[in-house]
């Protein structure tokens, strides 16, 4: 398929991100998939992260784009979190996911624990009812 930054495609938020280090990661914007801590950066955990949108449209990180280079890290940053980079992701798009197979994985990363939420997770139409009955955050990386 085809290579795309994330800043040409028109995502449906939310969004989440199945991360091979972080597990499922929720985004309600752009800038929630643009920002995170500089360490997941420099650790290369958004390379290979499959990013799903609501329309079940799918990309793999192929590559994080820096706007500027990251900062140094400063003695401060032991109690203070580093600045967050603002970067692009170079996107590979998939084939679309079946409803039934994002809902199997949103639950085999979301760890829902009340039996009810599962059940209207599994009963849900789109990923945005799945984020709004397992009560997950759609924050990114933020910390």
């Amino acid at each position: 398929m085809s290579m795309v930054k994330a800043s040409d495609v028109d995502f449906r938020y939310p969004a989440v991100g199945f991360s091979r280090t972080q597990g499922l990661v929720g985004y309600d914007d752009f800038q929630s998939m643009t920002r995170c801590h500089p360490g997941l950066i420099e650790n290369g955990d958004l390379i290979g992260m499959e990013i799903i949108d609501n329309d079940r449209r799918r990309w793999i990180v192929r590559s994080v784009i820096l706007k500027q280079p990251l900062a140094k890290r400063r003695w401060w940053h032991i109690f203070r979190s580093p600045p967050y980079p603002d970067f692009d992701l170079e996107l590979e798009e998939a084939a679309p996911i079946s409803l039934d197979d994002l809902k199997r994985r949103f639950l085999a990363e979301a760890e829902v624990e009340d039996p009810e939420d599962e059940k209207a997770v599994r009963a849900a139409p789109d990923l945005a009812t799945m984020i709004e009955k397992s009560f997950m955050q759609c924050s990114g990386f933020l910390d």
